[in-house]
Formats: C-alpha cells, sequence, structure tokens
C-alpha cells in the first residue's frame, strides 16, 4: 500500500493549499472602504455607507506563484 504515500501527500499539499489561499491575509479600512486581502492575492472592496458598492479584484498569480508563497507560509509556520 506504499505505492500510494506520493499522491496521498500531494492531494494533501493541494487541499491545505485551496484552503490557505481563501484565508483572509489582512484587513485594511480607511476613509469609508474596507479592503479585505487573501492569500491568494485577491482583494474584495467595501464601501461602508449605505448603498455602498462592493467589487473584487482578482490576482493575476499564476499557480506556481501560489504554491510557492504557500510553502514559504508552511516554512514560516514550522519556525514558530
Amino acid at each position: 500500500m506504499t505505492q500510494f504515500t506520493n499522491r496521498v501527500e500531494r492531494q494533501k499539499q493541494r487541499l491545505a493549499l485551496e484552503k490557505w489561499s481563501k484565508e483572509v491575509k489582512q484587513l485594511y479600512a480607511h476613509d469609508g472602504m474596507i479592503e479585505t486581502w487573501y492569500n491568494n492575492g485577491d482583494i474584495h472592496y467595501e464601501e461602508n455607507k449605505p448603498k455602498g458598492r462592493k467589487w473584487i479584484v482578482y490576482a493575476k498569480q499564476t499557480k506556481d506563484e501560489l504554491i510557492g508563497e504557500f510553502n514559504r507560509f508552511e516554512v514560516d509556520q514550522k519556525r514558530k
């Protein structure tokens, strides 16, 4: 059964990457605007007033760039 160990580990890493990429990296509020930054690079904007607009700016990261950031995150977490 050890023949699938690499595939299982790779799938675990993919699932962890998907979960991590949807987590909030930072919140920034200024002049009635709320910016929510996510680990995958997406930024959600929201005007904090009645009938305020909401919009999303999607990151143009490649999958390799995202995997690199996730790997750096994992290494940093292991150091703590």
